[in-house]
């Protein structure tokens, strides 16, 4: 046999080998890997299943309202009256706080009923019937009524107790009738479409008080 033929079945004969001994050592260590793979597996921590989330803790209710204690707050300078009628020198804050309204705005400007729990308003806006809350007490003991809201705004009309804001508020109603005590009828001679604006700065008083030496 030619030297140059030997040559080359001998070098594919040894290629034959070589790839043989390949295989065989990558096959083992494929099977190492694996064997490791598998202790290590057998060796990890086993980590427990999450626990189901704990329900939250319930919000204690919120506290009741109570009466009485002490209310503290402050203002550029003291009040030049406590009159509830008065709003001079910064008076109106305090007499806020202590007298109540017909009516009063939330906070998106639409009125609510504070002493009057409903009205009806023609549609004119000339006519206006404020329908009060019954056992309203002053606090003397005595029952609000409607005598007291016409005592009120008439009130305002003196120079030497209200303002000129409230004693013109006051002079837009004309007529002033009470059907009954727990209902006031008032009249204009011109359409007040704001006439909420108005009522809301009238803080009723208890006319025994006001008008004691």
């Amino acid at each position: 046999m030619p030297a140059r033929l030997y040559g080359i079945i001998y070098d594919f004969a040894m290629g034959d080998r070589m790839a043989t001994q390949l295989n065989r050592r990558r096959a083992l260590r494929v099977l190492a890997y694996g064997s490791g793979a598998a202790l290590l597996a057998a060796c990890a921590p086993t980590v427990p299943a999450a626990a189901p989330a704990a329900a939250p803790t319930p919000r204690p209710a919120a506290d009741q309202p109570k009466s009485g204690g002490t209310l503290r707050f402050a203002q550029t300078a003291n009040p030049v009256s406590i009159d509830g009628n008065s709003i001079a020198g910064g008076g109106s804050e305090t007499a806020w706080l202590v007298f109540d309204r017909l009516t009063t705005y939330d906070q998106n400007r639409a009125p609510q009923p504070m002493l009057a729990e409903s009205w009806d308003i023609s549609s004119d806006f000339k006519s206006f019937k404020l329908n009060l809350r019954k056992g309203v007490q002053f606090h003397s003991g005595r029952e609000m009524t409607s005598d007291d809201v016409k005592y009120t705004i008439l009130r305002l009309r003196d120079s030497t107790v209200g303002s000129g804001i409230l004693a013109g508020f006051s002079n837009w109603f004309t007529s002033i009738d009470l059907p009954d005590k727990y209902t006031v009828q008032l009249g204009t001679d011109a359409s007040h479409p704001t006439f909420f604006d108005a009522i809301e700065l009238f803080n009723i008083v208890d006319k025994d008080n006001v008008d004691s030496p």
